[in-house]
């Protein structure tokens, strides 16, 4: 009797200390089906989220004459462990890395008896993420600094070649639905917007390099209290416009920000709210209403008209849109 009570407690026990796991389709990749990595976004990047194990080891799924194959490898050869994963079918080759838990390489390409359409995904630490699709001399390249940037900037060649590779990696992201939320979440946030944060941080980033310690510290925990909104601003300077101080502590500054949380549709609006990229691909965006507030915002920004209609011709639209993002780059 007393050994069955304690195998109850233990089964008890047991339950407790293992999270429940969110039921994965048996359709899904063995990547998402080993539950070995877990994948999330953190202000628009992929990041490993949790491996289970820093040991190297690999699984195989299928074998010679099937019609899928998968391989999944761990490799703890870096600080966080490596993730490597193949999907072959007789038609195309799927490969997913992920390197020291941030550097991000996906690509789709065509076996000896496919026609797939050739796509690399790439995300490197301090660079824009870029997305290329088709094969030379027709290659298109698709680049922003974030996935959600990306989404929006070119939401036609990510639907069609993107999503689903991202969907393999893990089958619970659900894009579409994120980025609507987000997308009206952001227009209700920036109807109180008035681009306001990025003047008091600018005021501060000069206290940055008081002679008083007091004030360098003050002006530091300032800049954290103002949120992730400030992350956009923060990300456009260049070191060469800063001192030493400067740097060393707004880079404190932007890790406290961006901490370890994935995105959700609140924490997208309050983090892009005065982020202008986000509102310049937000004019090219199908419906007329968020054209109109996506000018709206950006005329607020500059104190002036934009040239930009929002009842315009695509074709008409598509120039617009590009003079006006190049304008803000060189700002």
């Amino acid at each position: 009797m007393r050994r069955r009570i304690a195998c109850l407690l233990l089964c008890l026990l047991l339950q407790h200390a293992i999270p429940a796991q969110a039921e994965v389709p048996k359709t899904a990749s063995l990547l998402a089906r080993s539950g070995w990595a877990r994948f999330q976004l953190v202000l628009g990047r992929i990041e490993v989220a949790n491996i289970h194990s820093s040991q190297t080891r690999t699984a195989t799924s299928g074998g010679e004459g099937a019609n899928l194959f998968e391989k999944l490898s761990i490799s703890g050869d870096t600080d966080v462990p490596s993730v490597r994963y193949e999907r072959l079918t007789p038609s195309d080759i799927i490969t997913i890395t992920v390197i020291n838990g941030t550097r991000v390489e996906i690509s789709r390409a065509a076996t000896s008896l496919g026609q797939v359409v050739p796509v690399i995904f790439r995300q490197q630490p301090g660079a824009d993420i870029i997305l290329r699709v088709g094969a030379a001399p027709n290659i298109h390249t698709y680049r922003a600094s974030t996935v959600w940037h990306l989404l929006l900037r070119s939401p036609e060649a990510c639907a069609v070649h993107l999503l689903p590779l991202l969907k393999v990696m893990q089958p619970s992201w659900h894009f579409d639905e994120m980025l609507a939320r987000g997308t009206d979440e952001l227009i209700r946030g920036a109807m109180s917007s008035n681009f306001d944060s990025r003047h008091t941080a600018r005021r501060l980033i000069a206290k940055l390099d008081s002679p008083a310690f007091t004030t360098r510290q003050l002006a530091q925990q300032q800049l954290s209290r103002l949120g992730v909104g400030i992350l956009p601003y923060l990300n456009q300077l260049s070191d060469s416009e800063l001192t030493r101080e400067q740097q060393r502590r707004l880079e404190q500054v932007r890790a406290d920000l961006r901490g370890g949380a994935a995105d959700s549709p609140e924490r997208i609006a309050l983090w892009l709210a005065e982020d202008e990229q986000i509102w310049v691909a937000m004019l090219a965006h199908d419906e007329l209403p968020i054209r109109e507030f996506a000018a709206s915002h950006l005329t607020k920004r500059l104190a002036k008209p934009i040239d930009f209609d929002p009842e315009g011709m695509p074709l008409e639209r598509t120039q617009q849109v590009a003079r006006i993002r190049s304008r803000f780059q060189r700002r």
